[in-house]
């Protein structure tokens, strides 16, 4: 059985349903952000088995939201490392989709990313009650 521990550093937070992620510089993959947290993020998407390119090799990341648009002025690209990949436990409204969730982790953030994630997160999430 594989060992599923916990490893984050930071805590993540319940996102709520209007923000989304986009995978790598030419949106390979894009879906809704489910968790969220300073160290990394999760987000799930339909799988359509049209992958063009390895997800694990991908290594920048996007953050969208209808209300928080993001500009050329706005640090909301990330460099990033894929955690897992793995098929989701949602239901699925057609027998021939299937979604995945992808683990991410934020690597090497700026003074501004972190910033911009915290301003992000406080908007965001569920049940963020940290500053």
């Amino acid at each position: 059985m594989e060992d599923r521990t916990d490893r984050r550093q930071q805590q993540r937070y319940r996102a709520s349903e209007d923000v989304f992620a986009v995978l790598g510089p030419d949106a390979e993959i894009m879906g809704r952000i489910q968790e969220i947290g300073e160290g990394g993020l999760s987000f799930t998407y339909r799988d359509k088995n049209r992958k063009t390119v390895a997800v694990s090799t991908i290594q920048q990341l996007s953050i969208l939201s209808d209300g928080y648009h993001a500009s050329k002025n706005e640090p909301s690209k990330f460099s990033v490392k894929v955690i897992s990949d793995s098929q989701a436990e949602e239901e699925t409204i057609f027998e021939s989709s299937t979604y995945r969730r992808i683990g991410i982790q934020f690597n090497d953030l700026t003074f501004y990313q972190k910033a911009w994630l915290a301003k992000c997160m406080k908007k965001y999430t569920l049940d963020n009650n940290a500053e």
